[in-house]
């Protein structure tokens, strides 16, 4: 079995594989990252703690509570890890609205994109990202 950690380790090295390679799904045609009024943890830094960056990956901690919703920003190519998960609405620039609940352990990863996020649900939602800092 293995711990939490290591769990992670196989989510960012098989995450990070999969965005160098291309192979992760953008949500739509459309360029979300024109425009943008900035990076998560900076544009939102109640909401996204950065706990690492260096030359090729950002590793930010996202939480958010019952009732809030952050601050429009972007991501470049990430995967994110859930660790307490919930029921979350996503807000894209051109006003479509994606509803999802994400349970603890699943496991995303997608293209750049620009959104804010709403936690729709009654429990806390916090999961950890992992950013491709040479797709920015």
């Amino acid at each position: 079995m293995l711990t939490v950690m290591q769990r992670i380790q196989v989510i960012v090295i098989s995450s990070l594989a999969a965005l160098a390679a291309g192979g992760c799904a953008s949500p739509g045609s459309t360029d979300y990252n024109q425009g943008a009024p900035g990076l998560a943890h900076q544009a939102a830094p109640e909401h996204y703690r950065l706990l690492l960056q260096d030359e090729s990956v950002r590793l930010i901690e996202f939480t958010i509570e019952p009732g809030e919703r952050d601050d429009w920003h972007h991501h470049p190519h990430e995967a994110f890890y859930v660790i307490e998960g919930g029921t979350i609405r996503i807000e894209l620039p051109d006003g479509e609205v994606i509803e999802a609940n994400f349970e603890a352990g699943e496991v995303t990863s997608h293209g750049p994109w620009t959104h804010r996020v709403e936690n729709i649900g009654d429990t806390s939602f916090r999961a950890i990202i992992f950013e491709v800092v040479s797709s920015e």
